[in-house]
C-alpha cells in the first residue's frame, strides 16, 4: 500500500510488520468516529517519522546483499496441509511432515529487511531484531503468501485463535529465530562497514 505523506515530502511505503498477535482496538469500533482513528497520525505517525531520522541519507553507492533461508521445522499432526501449497511441505527421513517456510533477506548498508509467509508474532520479530548485527531491521510480513500464524512457544500453552489454528508447533519459535537470526548475521559484510 502507498500513501502520500507529507511530512516526508513525498510517497512513502507501508508494509505490515510482525501482527500475529497485535491489533489496535480501536479497529473493533462499530462508529469509525469512535475509532479515534485520526489520533493514530500522532500515535503512529510521529513514531515513524522519528525512526526515519535515524536512517539518514546515502552517503555512498548502495550495495545490496541478498539471501534466502529456508527453515524446516515440524508441522502439527492434527492441522491438514492444502495441496497447493506442496512446495511449502516435506517429510523428514524419519517420516515427520514438515513445513519449509522460505526466509528473504536483503541488506543495504547498515539495514536489512527481511521476510516470510507467515503472520508471526511480535515477540519473535524483537528477539530477531535483538540478535541483529545490523542498525536497522525491519520485518516483512505475509511476504510471498500466508502459511499460517508463527506463535511465540508460551502462546500454545496460553491458547486462543492464533496457536489454535496455526501449523506450527511450539518448537517453531527456537527453529525460526535461530535460523533467522543466523541467516541474517550472514549478510553482515566482513569488513565491518555496516
Amino acid at each position: 500500500m502507498q500513501f502520500n505523506y507529507m511530512a516526508l515530502g513525498g510517497t512513502v511505503l507501508y508494509v505490515n510488520g510482525a501482527a500475529g498477535n497485535i491489533a489496535p482496538i480501536y479497529t473493533t469500533q462499530a462508529n469509525p468516529r469512535a475509532a479515534h482513528l485520526p489520533q493514530f497520525r500522532v500515535l503512529l505517525g510521529d513514531k515513524i517519522l522519528a525512526a526515519n531520522a535515524t536512517l539518514g541519507g546515502a552517503t555512498a553507492p548502495a550495495v545490496l546483499r541478498m539471501s534466502e533461508k529456508i527453515i524446516e521445522t515440524p508441522r502439527r499432526a492434527d492441522i491438514g496441509w492444502p495441496p497447493e501449497l506442496g512446495q511449502c511441505a516435506a517429510k523428514s527421513p524419519s517420516g515427520v511432515d514438515l513445513i519449509r517456510i522460505p526466509v528473504r533477506m536483503l541488506a543495504i548498508g547498515d539495514t536489512v529487511m527481511w521476510g516470510a509467509p507467515v503472520e508471526l508474532f511480535c515477540e519473535i520479530s524483537i528477539k530477531v531484531r535483538e540478535d541483529s548485527p545490523f542498525r536497522h531491521t525491519f520485518f516483512f510480513g505475509y511476504m510471498n503468501g500466508w502459511l499460517g500464524y508463527l506463535p511465540k512457544a508460551a502462546a500454545f500453552a496460553e491458547g486462543g485463535y492464533e496457536p489454535r489454528t496455526s501449523p506450527f508447533t511450539p518448537d517453531m519459535e527456537r527453529h525460526f529465530t535461530e535460523g533467522v537470526s543466523n541467516a541474517i548475521a550472514g549478510l553482515r559484510e566482513p569488513t565491518g562497514r555496516n
